[in-house]
């Protein structure tokens, strides 16, 4: 015949040991879940590198209009779109699988045709000096004086050939540059003015936020800071 503390010590005992059980599978469940969430993590990073690669591939096209596609059949959707940033581009890339998304960025250009400008140097009555194995390749528009060989450390280095491509006379001026390449009129914009940057705080903007317009009048930035991201996020 057990005593009534013996049959309360008992249920005690079951209870902690049920209590731990039930937590040893409760942390086993989320191990699993966990460890699926890795997976699912990697799996769609490498698929958005891979749909990267392949949107890059068909850029042309990603002008028109955006574009999705299933690369692998695996499920994950990946999408592009192409935006204007200056004078780069910027190609936008996501995969989505259930409620996961990954998005990445990319700054693009364009591929340099053979006859391409590789420097315009205003015509300022000096000439451009270069020294050691320095060399420009491409098309350039010099002052009167051109080129001549440079000193460092009293020695001058001499290069056989610092230009690979034609000269033409540059002018007083720059060329003006083409406004359409800042043209933002398809875009939803934020807007600030310059005096509303404080000196000690850094702005960040991404490229899947809406682009930022500082409207500005001095030629000078002084101890302003911003940046853009362009990596992957989650």
């Amino acid at each position: 015949m057990l005593k009534a503390g013996s049959i309360a010590y008992a249920i005690f005992i079951c209870i902690v040991v049920g209590i731990f059980c039930y937590s040893l599978v409760i942390m086993s469940s989320y191990s699993r879940i966990h460890q699926t969430m890795l997976l699912t993590y990697t799996e769609l990073i490498s698929n958005n590198e891979s749909a990267q690669h392949y949107f890059l591939n068909h850029i042309d096209t990603l002008e028109e209009e955006d574009t999705s596609t299933d690369l692998f059949d695996n499920g994950i959707m990946s999408s592009a779109v192409v935006l204007p940033w200056g004078f780069y581009k910027v190609l936008l890339t996501a995969s989505r699988f259930k409620n996961d998304t990954i998005r990445q960025s990319m700054l693009i250009g364009e591929k340099q045709e053979d006859n391409a400008l590789a420097l315009y140097l205003t015509d300022n009555s000096k000439a451009l000096f270069m020294v050691d194995d320095a060399q420009i390749l491409g098309n350039v528009f010099l002052p009167k004086k051109g080129i001549k060989e440079g000193y460092i450390t009293s020695n001058a280095y001499r290069n056989t050939k610092y230009l690979s491509g034609s000269k033409s006379v540059s002018k007083s001026s720059l060329r003006e540059i083409n406004p359409s390449v800042f043209d933002y009129a398809n875009q939803e914009l934020d807007r600030m003015n310059y005096k509303e940057l404080k000196d000690s705080v850094r702005y960040y903007q991404s490229f899947f936020e809406k682009t930022l317009v500082i409207n500005i009048k001095e030629v000078l930035l002084q101890q302003k800071s911003l940046y853009w991201q362009y990596y992957f996020r989650i």
